[in-house]
């Protein structure tokens, strides 16, 4: 029964969480042919205004002392040498509290507590480098394998990895045989994670692979250690020239979308996936075209990539 209890809870947060987060916020939800759905401005507002904000739907870590769904500490269960005994301490709707009732997922859970030590004994989550984002993307499988409730709106209710600036946006994008799977080096490495997933986790590569996607589709980064599901956020596009900042503190994770210049109504909220202080923010589009294929899996269609095209097609032509 409690199991069964935890299982409706997660829909009710993210209905709520949606809710608040769209019609709070003066912004709302639009689908174009052309680019997917996407969060539009219902008001005027001012640079520095706050657009959007709201707490994670779901967060995974690279984590051993905290619990990697809640941030919660863990408590132990007594026996030392059984570190996968040490169970989360949070509250009783953290969808990783659920997956520590399912047995299938022991190995899973074990193998990302190990990883995790292995990780984190370097120093530096910096020195992690891949290994982080591979513990962080097992704990979203693993409670998302652990709850069909929250799997069925991960896959149902965000950005598929074929909508929004960063798959539908993409020229290149093609499938070949599995769902949502993608060509170039995003689209390997989302594979290698599934089959890898699928050592430990009970469920097929077909699978992980969709919902792998999907999450890194959505995602953000929370700090260092760990990434977060956002449900309005995710629907923010991708621009090299944004009209927003993203920002995510505190121990809640809250993100927060401010404007950094006058966003009109009915004007798609944006922001860039790239850090501003980022050599690459300035570089030209075909430079800043190839890092976000090659990392993200996307080709940019934004204005400033598309008025930077132009420019340089006239130019050629001029010059011939």
């Amino acid at each position: 029964r409690s199991k069964a209890r935890r299982l409706q809870i997660q829909p009710a947060l993210m209905a709520r969480s949606l809710q608040e987060g769209l019609g709070g916020a003066c912004v709302l939800t639009k689908t174009r042919h052309d680019m997917g759905r996407m969060m539009q401005a219902s008001a005027v507002f001012a640079p520095r205004d706050l657009v959007l904000t709201e707490p994670p739907v779901l967060r995974g870590s690279c984590s051993i002392d905290v619990c990697p769904g809640c941030g919660c500490p863990r408590k132990s269960s007594g026996r030392s040498t059984a570190s996968v005994l040490r169970r989360c301490g949070g509250p009783k709707d953290c969808a990783w509290a659920a997956a520590e009732e399912d047995v299938a997922l022991a190995p899973a859970i074990a193998w990302h507590l190990s990883t995790s030590a292995k990780v984190l004994s370097r120093g530096s989550a910096a020195d992690g480098g891949n290994g982080v984002r591979v513990c962080c993307l097992l704990a979203l499988v693993i409670q998302a394998a652990a709850n069909v409730s929250l799997k069925a709106w991960l896959l149902g209710h965000l950005r598929p990895a074929g909508d929004g600036a960063v798959a539908s946006n993409r020229a290149a994008a093609c499938t070949s045989g599995m769902p949502g799977a993608t060509t170039g080096p995003h689209g390997e490495s989302t594979l290698s994670y599934a089959r890898l997933f699928a050592r430990f986790v009970p469920l097929d590569v077909s699978e992980l692979n969709h919902l792998l996607l999907v999450l890194q589709t959505n995602l953000f980064t929370i700090d260092e250690c760990s990434i977060g599901i956002y449900a309005s956020a995710c629907l923010i596009e991708h621009s090299c020239r944004p009209n927003a900042r993203v920002s995510v503190a505190g121990p809640g994770a809250l993100l927060s979308v401010h404007a950094t210049r006058r966003i009109a109504v009915s004007e798609s909220v944006s922001f860039s996936y790239i850090d501003e202080e980022d050599w690459l923010a300035r570089a030209p589009a075909q430079q800043r075209r190839a890092r976000l294929h090659r990392e993200l899996g996307f080709y940019c269609q934004c204005s400033a990539c598309r008025l930077e095209e132009g420019i340089e097609c006239e130019s050629s032509q001029s010059s011939s």
